[in-house]
């Protein structure tokens, strides 16, 4: 599935294309990548200190979450700690900017 970057697309494509060179294509399933490589990948760029975030609609608005299970999807932003109570996406996505601006060189924003 492609994702829509709203922030960092630099930092997203760039780690797109080292996934791709790096991880082994999978022989199953077409355009995704064998688990053993995908999260020894996964482990060494959360280490190197890259983050990405998602938008996610919830019942309660929307949400910015961790778009990483290495951080068991956490939620940066949301009605859940009051950060984001009822939040429209524009509003989410105004967070999410902000996030993204505290370091530019590490972190993208998708949905």
């Amino acid at each position: 599935m492609k994702r829509t970057v709203f922030f960092g697309r630099t930092v997203h494509d760039a780690l797109d294309a080292e996934r791709v060179e790096q991880c082994v294509p999978s022989k199953r399933v077409p355009g995704c990548f064998e688990s053993d490589s995908l999260t020894r990948w996964q482990s060494n760029v959360y280490g190197r200190g890259f983050r990405g975030a998602r938008l996610c609609k919830t019942i309660f608005g929307w949400s910015v979450r961790s778009d990483t299970g290495l951080d068991n999807f956490a939620l940066l932003a949301g009605h859940r700690d009051g950060s984001l109570p009822n939040a429209t996406q524009e509003q989410a996505l105004a967070w999410a900017g902000e996030w993204h601006a505290q370091d530019p060189e590490h972190r993208y924003v998708t949905d």
